[in-house]
């Protein structure tokens, strides 16, 4: 599998490519930067690391030599500063967003590429994609609420001193300020984490609050985020069917239905949603099943339940 980060210079852009290099699930990686230097000088370091990762091509490109990419990852964009909201950046980054996407065109791409978008405001980037590119919903995924939701899980795991990896909690919606806790699709080591001592209605006020704060507050203390290790994940679950079900953000018009592990968040507007399903290489699970209100019910206030599509 081949993927090309269009933004691959940058800070996130070339964390994801360490995150893919690390994970070894790609065989090639292109990073393509408007500073070209900087995308060959990443590329350069990634390569020489790479004896004790993986078999990996590993070069610095050109939106023709990205043509023929399994994936495009793009991470190219303007960061907000601290007191900004990610929609704060529709008027500055909307531009820059379109002069990739007609990059993309004019070089040429695969029938079955998948583009995977993180620049912000993510969701808006991800249907001005879709529009734009003529894809199939199927393939054009934004990040959604994948880094909140591992923000959330961590931020549990840290105030009530668990393991992190047993912690599974979920945001859907807005990956911004409107984004919502399902805390009856939360667990930790499979048992309900609303039932687990001390997170009571207000220890997840609380832990919510700090999670949709997290990244304004990397910016304030550190200049923006870099955390490349949810690119390896979506990358993984876009191309070998894996079954996981991250919340991806995807924008889609008509009938839909849940698959039997999926989560739907209705959106107030637009006619779309954005939801977590399986996300393989071809296609996103979407088979009529029984279950119809996955998210279930909503304890202590703090919860929104969702449905399904019809």
């Amino acid at each position: 599998m081949k993927v090309s980060i269009i933004g691959g210079g940058g800070r996130v852009g070339s964390c994801a490519a360490f995150a893919l290099q690390c994970g070894g699930i790609v065989s090639e990686i292109q990073l393509i930067d408007a500073n070209q230097a900087m995308a060959e000088g990443e590329a350069l370091d990634l390569l020489h690391g790479s004896a004790f990762t993986a078999d990996q091509r590993i070069t610095a490109g050109s939106y023709e030599q990205a043509s023929d990419s399994d994936i495009f990852l793009i991470t190219a964009g303007l960061r907000r500063k601290p007191d900004e909201s990610r929609l704060d950046l529709i008027n500055r980054n909307v531009a820059l967003f379109v002069q990739i996407l007609e990059s993309i065109q004019k070089a040429g791409m695969r029938q079955d590429a998948i583009v995977f978008v993180v620049s912000n405001p993510v969701d808006i980037l991800t249907h001005l994609a879709g529009e734009r590119l003529g894809l199939p919903w199927q393939q054009v995924i934004g990040l959604g609420t994948m880094l909140d939701s591992t923000r959330f899980s961590s931020l549990i795991a840290e105030a009530l001193d668990l393991a992190p990896t047993q912690v599974k909690a979920l945001t859907l919606g807005e990956h911004g300020d409107s984004m919502v806790p399902i805390w009856s699709a939360s667990s930790v080591n499979g048992l309900p984490l609303t039932e687990y001592p001390g997170c009571g209605p207000g220890f997840q006020g609380q832990i919510f609050t700090r999670t949709r704060g997290s990244g304004a507050e990397v910016i304030k203390r550190k200049g923006g985020g870099r955390m490349g290790r949810w690119h390896r994940h979506q990358g993984r679950d876009s191309y070998d069917c894996s079954g996981s079900e991250p919340p991806a953000a995807r924008f889609f018009t008509g009938a839909g239905y849940l698959s039997d592990q999926g989560y739907l968040f209705e959106r107030a507007h637009g006619g779309g949603a954005w939801w977590c399903a399986s996300t393989g290489r071809t296609q996103v699970v979407a088979q009529r099943t029984n279950r119809t209100a996955a998210i279930g019910s909503r304890p202590q206030g703090n919860d929104v339940k969702g449905s399904a599509v019809k």
